[in-house]
This record gives C-alpha cells, structure tokens and sequence, in this order.
C-alpha cells in the first residue's frame, strides 16, 4: 500500500512524471501512497524519508491526490457491498492514491539542505 521510489533527478517535473507512473503499478492493485524522494535518502529508511518529507517540500504543493484510481478486492476501504455488486472480473474497483513529493525543487536543488545523518 506503500511505495517509495528513490530518483536522481534529471530535469523539472522528473519527480511527478516518476510518482504518477509508480503510483499506477497495476501488479501490486492497492497502492495508496507513493512518495519520492532524492537519490541522497535511503527509501528503506523510514526517518530519512520521513525527515524528507517534513523539510523538503511546501504540502500544497507536493501532495496530490488523484480520484478513481484502479483497486481491486483486497482493498480494505471498498465496501463488502460494492466488492459484491460486480459479478464480472476484473471487477471495475476503484479508490484514491496520494502521491508525495518529498524532493529538493529542481530549480534550486543544489542550494537545499542536506540529509543530515
């Protein structure tokens, strides 16, 4: 449900194109959360990500929330009764992910305060 991605950035909307293209992995079918950070933060480590998160980013915006996403049954915040109103498979499931952008801005990136650990 959770998916962190770890990117060098190339060029300006690198960080979103990544976060929307991950965001939409339809082998996994209940992500909820993507987050990207720099290629500096070890996506493994939930403090650097976390500390990424709350000091390298203004939330308005990095966070996005994207409607109607694709789900499947196993998603835990689709109702018994609409997983029980499609006889067909797939079933047409589906929810809201969030993407969060917890990278340097591009444009000054090389000015921006380094992971301090």
């Amino acid at each position: 449900m959770l998916y962190i991605v770890s990117l060098k950035q190339m060029y300006a909307g690198h960080v979103r194109q990544a976060a929307l293209t991950a965001s939409q992995y339809r082998a996994a079918s209940v992500g909820r959360y993507t987050i990207v950070v720099d290629d500096d933060i070890d996506p493994s480590n939930l403090d650097e990500v976390f500390w990424a998160i709350l000091t390298r980013n203004d939330p308005k915006q990095a966070i996005q929330i994207l409607e109607r996403c694709h789900s499947s049954s196993a998603d835990t915040t689709i109702s018994p009764e609409e997983k029980r109103k499609y006889k067909v498979a797939p079933k047409p499931l589906t929810t809201s992910n969030v993407i969060i952008d917890a990278c340097r801005p591009y444009e000054w990136k090389t000015e921006w305060y380094p992971w301090p650990g």
